[in-house]
């Protein structure tokens, strides 16, 4: 007998399934700068392999280390592929390494990415002497200006120079915190000859400063002398731009030595000294010129000598 089923003939169903795409993923994370000084910022980047879905894309973000803060999370938003955020950035307290390297991670699982950042403490930018040229013995003030503010602590900075004989300054000073710049005095020391001088300020061996300072020796500055009646004395008073411990010796001379004679010279050893002119009778008023030299500079100064009795 014929089955009845028989007349149906085989048939074969294709099902097409459509295909599963592939799902989109954490490709690249990057910082830029990936090296800032402390309380400034840098800007990380998330970059994804493909178009984020509808809804948008969460990459979880992670600071290793509380010098650095980042958001919880950034968003890259549906058909973008990429997103940006900001890391915010403290000043490094002292005492301050080199540089604190600080882990930052992006993560979409079963992705990670991780990038270091580099915050420095604030280091020096810049040394000044105000002014850069003072006569030995007169003090000034040196600034120190850092690159980014100190610490809420304040930031520590090492000051030295070369020569102690000539100029001293503290061994540090300390800048406030959330300032940049600090003033500091300087002492120098009276000297014969010009002295070159170097002051350095440093952070750490890898971040030091210099400027030089020139202490001059000190130059005769004025002369003033009294005017005179004739057969009397005259007082001349001769002034330097700084002391001279060691005795400054001061040449003098007269343009007209029959009227008024001076000793040939007169020592200085603080800033300045006096000495005595002798004068000669006269029947009529005469000008005579004074003379102090030193150093290369010369003073003159018009000594008036009056006949006796009559008022100069």
């Amino acid at each position: 007998m014929r089955s009845p089923f028989a007349r149906f003939a085989p048939l074969l169903l294709l099902v097409s399934l459509p295909a599963t795409a592939a799902s989109t993923g954490l490709a690249s994370f990057s910082l830029n700068p990936t090296d800032v000084a402390g309380g400034s910022s840098s800007t990380g980047t998330v970059t994804l392999d493909g178009a984020a879905p509808s809804g948008g894309f969460v990459v979880s973000l992670q600071s290793g280390s509380t010098y650095a803060n980042v958001p919880a999370s950034v968003t890259v938003p549906a058909g973008a592929t990429s997103a940006t955020f900001q890391i915010t950035t403290h000043p490094v307290a002292d005492p301050a390494p080199i540089v604190v390297p600080v882990g930052i991670s992006a993560s979409h699982p079963p992705v990670t990415k991780h990038q270091t950042l580099g915050v420095f403490p604030p280091s020096v930018k810049s040394l000044v002497l105000l002014p850069s040229t003072a006569t030995g013995g007169t003090p000034l003030q040196g600034r120190v200006t850092l690159t980014s503010p100190a610490a809420s602590s304040g930031s520590r900075v090492g000051l030295s120079s070369n020569d102690t004989a000539v100029t001293t300054v503290p061994s540090e000073v300390t800048v406030a915190g959330g300032t940049l710049v600090k003033d500091f005095p300087v002492t120098t020391i009276p000297v014969e000859t010009l002295t070159s001088v170097t002051i350095s300020a440093q952070r750490n061996p890898f971040n030091v400063k210099t400027a030089t300072l020139a202490v001059a020796a000190p130059a005769l500055y004025s002369l003033v002398c009294n005017p005179a009646k004739g057969g009397a004395t005259s007082l001349c008073t001769v002034t330097l731009t700084g002391t001279a411990p060691w005795g400054a010796v001061v040449t003098v001379s007269s343009s007209n030595p029959a009227v008024v004679t001076v000793h040939a010279t007169v020592t200085v050893h603080t800033k300045s000294a006096n000495f005595f002119t002798t004068t000669k009778r006269v029947s009529s008023p005469v000008d005579v010129a004074i003379s102090a030299s030193y150093a290369g500079k010369t003073r003159t100064e018009t000594v008036l000598v009056t006949p006796s009795g009559v008022e100069p």
